[in-house]
């Protein structure tokens, strides 16, 4: 390069933009990694199960509105990449009824495996019910971060809990 080119305005313009590019790419970059990487705020409020939730060992219970709404998933144990039936379930039939948009939404932990949120609607004679199947992992076992979702009278609400699946492996037949 000449001494004339490195003090040419249209150089240094074209230097000053795209140095200018650069850091908007960059910080773009970060706050994606920054943000991403972070778990979204949850919306609503968080509630707290009665117990520590062992989902795998039966029925999770919470305290809502003076009533105790149970969550439950079947069967048991858990497993990947097999049919599960959830619920929700309480003894106070009018407090079910006043529930919307209920959901639970399954994302692993140690692997990305998606996000696997079934939508729990179905009626049941003391609740709602609904289907999923975790998806198979790599991994022989899988821990899975479950929040569970439900609007009443217009707010949100909120619980969270983990639980683990192992794999079964077939044997094959010689």
């Amino acid at each position: 390069m000449t001494e004339e080119n490195t003090h040419n305005p249209s150089n240094q313009n074209l230097f000053k933009y795209f140095l200018i590019m650069f850091a908007v790419v960059a910080a773009s970059i970060v706050l994606k990694i920054v943000i991403g990487s972070s778990k979204s705020e949850q919306k609503g409020e968080q509630l707290s199960f009665n117990n520590p939730c062992n989902i795998q060992s039966g029925v999770c219970s919470f305290k809502f509105e003076n009533s105790v709404l149970d969550l439950e998933i079947n069967p048991l144990p858990i497993v990947q990449n097999q049919p599960i039936e959830i619920s929700l379930t309480s003894s106070d039939k009018s407090l079910m009824q006043k529930l919307s948009n209920v959901s639970l939404k399954l994302e692993g932990k140690e692997m990305d495996m998606g996000i696997n949120q079934p939508i729990i609607n179905s009626l049941i004679s003391n609740g709602l019910k609904g289907e999923t199947t975790l998806p198979q992992c790599s991994s022989p076992q899988m821990t899975w971060i479950a929040t569970l979702y439900f609007g009443h009278l217009g707010k949100e609400y909120w619980l969270n809990f983990e639980f683990i699946t192992k794999r079964i492996v077939s044997k094959a037949i010689n």
